[in-house]
């Protein structure tokens, strides 16, 4: 193959790709520097097993690839540095004027210094990511269209006329912990009145009452409840259920458990068992927020203090939360507040009674 490179200097009219083939699909090993979407185009597939390595003159290129992006036999046309498809012909060639500008695309395997290849991983570390949060709170709301009293427009002008507008009509949350034995689900529900109120401060009045109440009364730094430890469970345990090492003996084992409830989750790493923190927030998901709802009441924020995040589309709020302080604990020092994040993040895909 280290070849390739010196045939294309010597014939600059050819443009030779090879591409390599296993159980998960077509793999770039080598792209060519001349491709410009001009020179003749070799597609080349190399196939290799334990007995033997042989090339395979690829003559269709797109039909390749085609079935490994879609699963309808439309036109799709590759591009064989980086392999973007388009449905067009034009499309392809707009690309290239900008794709054969920059390095062409091929997968670099790592190699010991004797050049054989070398297994390297990537692992997942961040842990404390794996936690269940104990709460989380499922919302929506309605509305309806009023009309708007507006004036006449300068038609001399350019302008947008506004004749109605969106007024929340109701909303309902359902805060939910992950053990219903522990804490029984809140459930509330608000209807507007004729003259309407202040529905978006009232939804956001009535949740952080109801999220400050619970952090009051429930513990969160439960001990381990013996009755639920399983010793026959963690003697016999080969592997940490958090990072599925094995105990090797370079890491102590420990018994892990939910500070929530209380009960036995596992055996670990000690490294591990320590990485893992109650979530200091409580997700607030909404069908469809980032679209519609999160205009209807992200004004009412103000009337309760506490800083406010929020990561905007454009026009839209994919997602933002809101800090506040649900309590106070005391330090060496002083006393300090125990502060929350209120995340209230959009699901789209599906009605969110699949998740009650």
């Amino acid at each position: 193959m280290d070849q390739i490179a010196k045939f294309e200097k010597q014939n600059p009219d050819y443009a030779i790709c090879v591409y390599g083939y296993d159980d998960e699909g077509p793999y770039t090993l080598h792209t060519s520097e001349n491709d410009d979407g001009k020179k003749m185009q070799i597609c080349l597939l190399f196939l290799n097993n334990e007995y033997t390595s042989h090339y395979v003159w690829n003559k269709n290129f797109n039909r390749l690839m085609r079935s490994e992006v879609t699963k309808y036999h439309g036109n799709h046309e590759f591009c064989l540095r980086c392999r973007s498809h388009f449905q067009t012909r034009k499309k392809l060639e707009d690309h290239l004027k900008d794709c054969s500008k920059f390095g062409a695309v091929s997968i670099e395997m790592h190699v010991d210094k004797d050049g054989k290849p070398q297994h390297v991983f990537l692992n997942f570390k961040k842990l404390n990511m794996k936690m269940l949060v104990p709460f989380i709170v499922y919302a929506d709301m309605e509305s309806v269209t009023k009309k708007k009293d507006t004036s006449q427009p300068n038609p001399n002008q350019s302008f947008t006329q506004q004749y109605q507008r969106h007024e929340v009509s109701g909303w309902s949350y359902i805060i939910k912990s992950s053990d219903n034995e522990l804490f029984q689900p809140i459930m509330r529900t608000c209807t507007a009145s004729e003259d309407g109120g202040d529905m978006g401060g009232d939804f956001i009045r009535s949740l952080e009452k109801d999220i400050r109440m619970i952090y009051e009364k429930v513990d969160f730094n439960k001990s381990l409840d013996e009755k639920s430890a399983d010793y026959i469970h963690f003697s016999n345990a080969k592997e940490c259920y958090i990072c599925e090492g094995k105990f090797d003996g370079s890491d102590d084992k420990v018994r892990d458990h939910d500070h929530f409830t209380g009960k036995y989750r596992g055996a670990a790493h000690r490294s591990c068992n320590s990485l893992l923190r109650m979530p200091k927030h409580i997700p607030v998901v909404f069908h469809n927020l980032a679209g519609y709802d999160a205009h209807l009441f992200i004004k009412g924020f103000h009337v309760t203090p506490g800083k406010i995040d929020c990561i905007p589309n454009n026009e839209k709020f994919i997602t933002f939360s809101k800090r506040i302080t649900v309590g106070t604990y005391i330090d060496k020092n002083d006393g300090k507040e125990k502060v929350l994040n209120v995340k209230y993040v959009s699901w789209t895909p599906s009605s969110l009674c699949h998740f009650l």
